[in-house]
């Protein structure tokens, strides 16, 4: 059936530069597979954590979801690692759970004000209830 309703639609692409290949080369092996470097800890830092949250971050219950599906259970122990000694004596309680999709880092509730004091404001719209 034809009806004469007008649609709108929007098409964008995304650009590939050479400069992001660095980038590439830390988080994907020569397989192309997802891998966290060795030097994470260094890497990572409370406004990549703030980004990442927007990304692939969930509130569950009081605490949050980080999303590592894709990851070997070796990288994501040492994701879970650097994140509880990021804020040097104030550790974040994390812990390892399974899902369908496989495992995901949970930031315990009495860990979330760290979380929220150390990022941005304007970085924390997702896990501090800012309308």
């Amino acid at each position: 059936m034809i009806s004469n309703k007008k649609h709108r639609s929007v098409q964008f692409a995304t650009l590939s530069l050479p400069c992001f290949n660095y980038y590439k080369d830390l988080f994907y092996n020569s397989n192309n597979l997802k891998i966290v470097p060795s030097n994470i800890k260094i890497l990572l830092s409370p406004r990549g954590l703030a980004y990442w949250i927007m990304v692939d971050g969930s509130l569950q219950n009081k605490g949050l979801h980080l999303n590592t599906y894709g990851f070997t259970p070796q990288d994501i122990f040492l994701l879970k690692t650097t994140l509880e000694n990021m804020f040097g004596e104030n550790t974040l309680k994390c812990t390892i759970h399974n899902h369908q999709k496989g495992e995901r880092i949970y930031i315990w509730e009495e860990s979330m004000e760290l979380v929220k004091k150390t990022i941005s404001l304007s970085l924390c719209i997702k896990i501090c209830n800012i309308k």
